[in-house]
């Protein structure tokens, strides 16, 4: 008698659910279960390879077989979504308990991009295939955040002695209450952010700076739970096997230094008269060589040279023009070099 009530339920479910397109249901050999999707969830099927984010329903509700997430591939959210708005994919009805964690395989490389009209705020995700994504407290509901901008001052990075901190990004990705471990490293793609510090943020916990750099941008070893970054073009890659609240952030110098005179006599006022055009020999003599300090590369060292580099002064630059003694920093041993080769 029970059974036949069982099947008679089943089949009343799957009637509701082909009724109803926001009603589905799920089941496997010893359970059954209904679910009402929200107007603002939109219901993933286990064969669905790529998925573009509605603007209207940005919460992916993932189905199909328990533990694994079908041949989901690529998931792309298009600039009409806002920045700020939390993409979520919702793992709940497949997420299954290990020993004594909550965990899902990611079955086929997952790909994540998030476009924005603002450079700095597009984002790229990779989960390999086949990584175990853990949530070692096994209180995961299995909502996992898809990369998202918060408020630059929802982080406080580290101070530096005579530098003022600046967080340029802020990016959340994950879970926001809690650390997901996952069996594989992750990259997390950063546009525009080269050569910059990083860190991460645990919700209640203190910033923790990502030291480590990574060997190579295709494939970097990674400690369990530990993370490290590297510059690639423009863009800063975080290599991680944990997801939280990641912050990029750089420091400016709280007071350059005067400026003095370059050599050879006069006052600072000088410097802002038009130099004497150069002989068509002292042209080519330039032209020849190359000239330290000449960042805007127009053959001489001078105000111009000056300018750009006090407009840079205090900041961290990997491989720079500005940073004339590449030390990583312009500062002012970068002035004095500019100031030996002035003119």
């Amino acid at each position: 008698m029970k059974k036949v009530f069982l099947k008679l339920l089943f089949c009343l479910l799957i009637l509701a659910a082909n009724l109803f397109p926001n009603v589905f249901v799920s089941a496997d050999s010893s359970s059954v279960s209904i679910r009402v999707l929200a107007p603002d969830e939109q219901k993933i099927e286990s064969g669905t390879e790529e998925v573009v984010v509605n603007p209207a329903q940005p919460i992916l509700v993932l189905t199909g077989a328990p533990g694994s997430t079908g041949a989901l591939s690529e998931i792309n959210i298009p600039d009409t979504v806002s920045d700020d708005t939390e993409v979520v994919l919702d793992f709940g009805l497949l997420i299954q308990l290990g020993s004594p964690y909550l965990q899902i395989t990611v079955t086929n490389e997952l790909t994540i991009i998030r476009s924005s009209s603002i450079l700095e705020n597009n984002f790229e995700l990779v989960i390999p295939a086949g990584t175990i994504i853990r949530d070692l407290d096994a209180t995961w509901d299995g909502r996992f955040a898809l990369p998202s901008v918060k408020a630059n001052n929802s982080v406080s990075v580290p101070e530096m002695s005579g530098q003022k901190s600046i967080v340029d990004k802020v990016v959340e990705v994950g879970s926001p209450d809690k650390k997901l471990l996952f069996s594989k490293a992750v990259k997390l793609k950063l546009s525009n952010q080269a050569g910059k510090y990083a860190g991460y943020l645990i919700a209640g916990g203190v910033f923790t700076a990502i030291i480590k750099s990574c060997e190579n941008n295709i494939n970097p070893t990674v400690a369990d739970n530990s993370d490290c970054k590297i510059s690639a073009g423009d863009d800063l890659i975080i290599w991680t096997k944990h997801f939280t609240k990641f912050a990029v952030y750089s420091y400016m110098s709280l007071s350059p230094p005067a400026p003095s005179a370059p050599a050879g006599g006069g006052n600072v006022f000088s410097l802002f008269r038009e130099r004497e055009k150069p002989t068509e020999e002292v042209k080519k003599v330039e032209e020849a060589k190359t000239i330290k300090g000449d960042i805007d590369n127009n053959n001489l060292v001078d105000i111009f040279d000056f300018n750009l580099l006090f407009l840079n002064w205090g900041l961290t630059l990997e491989h720079s023009s500005f940073d004339l003694n590449n030390d990583n920093i312009v500062d002012i041993f970068d002035f004095n070099l500019l100031m030996v080769f002035w003119g």
